[in-house]
């Protein structure tokens, strides 16, 4: 089960986080670090409203 999470989250930094990096500097870094967790937390609202 480590693998997987140690996998998931590999591809998450070098794919999202390195991306916005390179693109914006530390203010995409730190975009491409909240954003997953804003939208869980946008998502988990809206189905406790529905």
């Amino acid at each position: 089960m480590a693998d997987v999470v140690e996998l998931v989250f590999q591809c998450f930094w070098e794919g999202c986080v390195e991306f916005l990096y390179r693109r914006w500097g530390w203010p995409g870094a730190i975009l491409g670090i909240v954003a997953p967790f804003v939208i869980a937390g946008g998502m988990i609202a809206l189905f406790l409203r529905a």
